[in-house]
């Protein structure tokens, strides 16, 4: 979580410490917002390799890319939603 926070940049890692409904934690909802809005006009594979570099620190390895960018482009999940999975993820809460 703390290279995380350290990719988040101050103005968002410094915003308050309670979590709001539906975070995973605090200030979730304003990195999610600022990679939505810095990012709506790229593709769907364009949109989940920048939601993995800059929430999980690596690129999309292939499987991954594959799923998330099918189920997009299929709207059977929208992008705040994709977010949300790479945020709960097992891989982002271990320890590095």
């Amino acid at each position: 979580m703390q290279a995380l926070a350290a990719r988040m940049g101050p103005e968002i890692a410094g915003s308050p410490s309670k979590l709001a409904t539906g975070e995973s934690f605090p200030s979730e909802w304003g990195f999610a917002r600022r990679l939505l809005e810095e990012n709506e006009n790229v593709d769907a594979p364009a949109f989940v390799d920048c939601a993995y570099r800059s929430i999980l620190g690596r690129n999309a390895d292939f499987s991954g890319q594959a799923f998330f960018v099918g189920k997009l482009r299929r709207k059977e999940l929208n992008r705040p939603h994709f977010l949300r999975e790479l945020f709960w993820s097992d891989e982002l809460r271990q320890p590095r």
